[in-house]
């Protein structure tokens, strides 16, 4: 009798063990069936992300060093694609008076770039009553500067810290230029 029941005890464990495996195969089963599928919609899930405030942007720029572009683009690819497309100069002649201190005052000069599918055609750098020094140094530099930038597209344009001997007339078309590519 003993070995009867210790057969019978082994069978009830194994019986057992078989109905708890058939049951969680069960509800395993059942439980993703019943489970109800997602419609597919053009609809985004969550709501896309608005960049932070511009004071965010602003504070978080001051704090970590970087422009607040860089901290909250999150634009897609096809924004950034198109954002570039729209930021591309038109063809046309643009002009400035530009000024800037030397030692002995201020010097002001118009400088004028005429863009032709997107690249530098011409430039031209003039004094606005300029005293005899500033004349020939804006003059140098409008002599040299076309072999510098025409035919270049505004991006390409980089200068060495003088031309024609003229470091403050070159860092002012430079600063002209970044503030064109700005505007566009």
């Amino acid at each position: 009798m003993g070995i009867q029941n210790s057969c019978g005890s082994d069978m009830r464990k194994g019986f057992v063990a078989l109905a708890v495996s058939l049951m969680l195969v069960f509800m395993l089963a059942f439980g993703c069936a019943s489970a109800q599928p997602q419609e597919k919609s053009d609809k985004a899930i969550a709501p896309s992300p608005q960049p932070y405030p511009k004071e965010s942007q602003d504070k978080q720029a001051e704090v970590s060093g970087k422009s607040p572009e860089v901290l909250a683009d999150n634009r897609t690819g096809y924004e950034k694609i198109n954002q570039t497309i729209a930021k591309a100069i038109e063809d046309g002649i643009y002009a400035k008076n530009v000024s800037y201190n030397y030692h002995s005052g201020k010097v002001d000069m118009q400088i004028t770039l005429s863009i032709k599918d997107e690249k530098v055609a011409d430039v031209s750098l003039e004094g606005i009553n300029p005293d005899k020094v500033s004349a020939k140094y804006i003059a140098g530099v409008n002599g040299a500067i076309r072999e510098l930038v025409v035919g270049k597209k505004l991006s390409e344009i980089s200068l060495p810290k003088q031309v024609a001997g003229s470091s403050l007339t070159t860092a002012a078309f430079q600063k002209y230029v970044s503030e064109l590519q700005e505007s566009q």
